[in-house]
């Protein structure tokens, strides 16, 4: 995923990403459920604030790493 943000808020800002399970009881009726999240940004510390950095680096390049995921 390549997000467009501008310059000025690369400082403060902070991504979260949800991954979420699709479920359907009919088909027609679908809803999806949080399976957990994580989030990167200036703020963020360990592994998410490495990509973040990575990413920082790398403007407008995919930086891609595994992240677990918070509840």
């Amino acid at each position: 995923m390549i997000f467009n943000v501008p310059a000025h808020t690369l400082q403060t800002i902070q991504l979260r990403l949800t991954v979420a399970e699709l479920n359907s009881d009919t088909t027609t009726n679908w809803k999806a459920y949080s399976i957990g999240h994580v989030i990167i940004g200036s703020n963020a510390t360990g592994k998410s604030l490495t990509h973040w950095r990575q990413m920082l680096t790398a403007l407008r390049r995919p930086v891609v790493m595994w992240h677990p995921l918070r509840k």
